[in-house]
């Protein structure tokens, strides 16, 4: 599925002032004045329709959270000119030995439309997933992240045409445990470097890539399902 967003910043000089947080708020343009005065983690703005939340540090850094994907799909390689973007769930499977198996996820967040142009930088961040697997046990799903400078991919991603997407690999070899039996909460911890200002940023899924669980089938919740992933940045310098 693919979203739109307003122009999200944060910046300026002076005292808060809550009308114009409140003015701010639906464009996603958010004016925090004197980030000192304000204590950790007050909620300074947030809009629903948007999933947005914006709270303020006395650091003067804020913290970015339940951000929608801006758009989300996954490509099969048996189904090569097939797209799935409005599907409710996505799938990912490394299958290395059925080279025509294999399912990659992708997650994609617009920073450059979200966080606007005055974003410096980030200490790092989580994306929380609902993710089941069809295997024995704790099964490990692998994933990457990457950014690129503009869209990598859409809802009309195939596996032929989009295979990889581009973008600068940014954060390699990294994995979340998921247990086994219904659909679990789990959080991929990604480095600051992976946030960077007006690129997007990606993650890639690919399923289990260790020897004995390349088979293993991982169902993802897509921002079309009832628990969208959702993205929290932390730290973030404007």
């Amino acid at each position: 599925m693919t979203r739109g967003y307003d122009t999200f910043g944060v910046g300026g000089s002076g005292p808060v002032d809550g009308a114009v947080l409140s003015a701010g708020i639906d464009a996603l343009g958010v004016t925090l004045t004197d980030r000192g005065d304000v204590s950790d983690a007050q909620v300074v703005a947030s809009d629903v329709a948007q999933d947005v939340t914006v709270r303020a540090s006395s650091s003067q850094l804020v913290t970015v959270s339940n951000l929608r994907p801006t758009v989300d799909t996954y490509l099969r390689r048996d189904q090569g000119t097939t797209s799935f973007g409005t599907a409710a769930t996505m799938e990912a499977k490394a299958n290395t030995a059925v080279v025509n198996n294999q399912r990659h996820a992708y997650i994609g967040w617009n920073l450059g439309a979200i966080l606007g142009a005055g974003f410096a930088s980030a200490s790092g961040g989580t994306a929380l997933l609902t993710v089941s697997h069809n295997g024995v046990g704790s099964q490990s799903l692998f994933f990457e992240v990457y950014t690129h400078t503009s869209q990598p991919f859409s809802d009309t991603s195939t596996w032929n045409a989009n295979e990889p997407p581009p973008g600068t690999l940014r954060q390699s070899s990294s994995s979340v445990s998921v247990p086994a039996g219904a659909a679990s909460s789990v959080s991929l911890s990604i480095i600051g470097a992976a946030f960077r200002a007006s690129e997007w940023t990606y993650l890639r899924l690919l399923g289990n890539t260790s020897i004995g669980g390349d088979t293993v089938l991982f169902t993802i919740v897509s921002s079309e399902g009832a628990t969208s992933p959702r993205l929290t940045i932390n730290s973030v310098q404007v």
